[in-house]
């Protein structure tokens, strides 16, 4: 199951973009682009936070508080979603790298760093009310090695992951410069020049 696929492809055709950029007040293209940005990195960030057996046994128990949000209608959750909730399930993803990741966001959107910060903390119980949806439906069948999988797979090309690419990625070496001629090479070059120069003239042959 691409998670990532199925929550973008909900909010895209459903009326929640527009809704968000009337709340906020901002350019619809704008939030499209910026969604797209922050839904992989959210999951990417979970998916980081689940490679260890606290950070997963304490993933799987948030899901367990989100299994009853009601996404079926995104537009309307996302219209009374929760920042306050939101702010915290972002602490607990990003931490330091919260504001991080809200302004290599914003720059790549178009969208102000304000806007980018609460539209984050709309998505981040949006994604994680989805997670929960998916674990209490499956009654008994969700395991944290299902959780693993969809989380790997949607958190392809996120923003935290290229940042976190950069970051590690070894600079290139710089082109070895040419030596400058010493001034014996330079006085040899131009000898051999004036002696061309004084062939040609004078018609004779080296």
């Amino acid at each position: 199951m691409d998670i990532l696929q199925t929550i973008l492809n909900q909010a895209m055709q459903s009326k929640a973009t527009e809704t968000i950029s009337k709340n906020l007040k901002a350019d619809k293209k704008q939030i499209e682009s910026a969604t797209g940005l922050l839904i992989p990195s959210l999951l990417d960030g979970l998916n980081q936070n689940a490679q260890s057996d606290k950070g997963l046994a304490s993933l799987m128990g948030a899901l367990d508080d989100h299994g009853s949000a009601n996404i079926s209608d995104m537009s309307g959750f996302l219209g009374n979603v929760d920042l306050g909730d939101g702010q915290k399930i972002l602490g607990h993803i990003f931490g330091k790298k919260t504001d991080n990741v809200t302004k290599d966001v914003a720059k790549k959107s178009g969208l102000s760093q304000a806007n980018t910060a609460k539209l984050m903390m709309m998505l981040a119980p949006l994604v994680m009310g989805y997670l929960g949806n998916q674990k209490k439906q499956a009654k008994g069948g969700f395991d944290a090695g299902s959780l693993i999988g969809m989380l790997a797979k949607g958190s392809a090309g996120s923003v935290l992951g290229g940042m976190l690419a950069s970051a590690m990625a070894k600079p290139k070496a710089a082109p070895k410069a040419k030596p400058k001629p010493t001034a014996k090479k330079q006085d040899d070059i131009v000898g051999n020049v004036t002696d061309i120069l004084g062939s040609l003239i004078s018609g004779k042959k080296k």
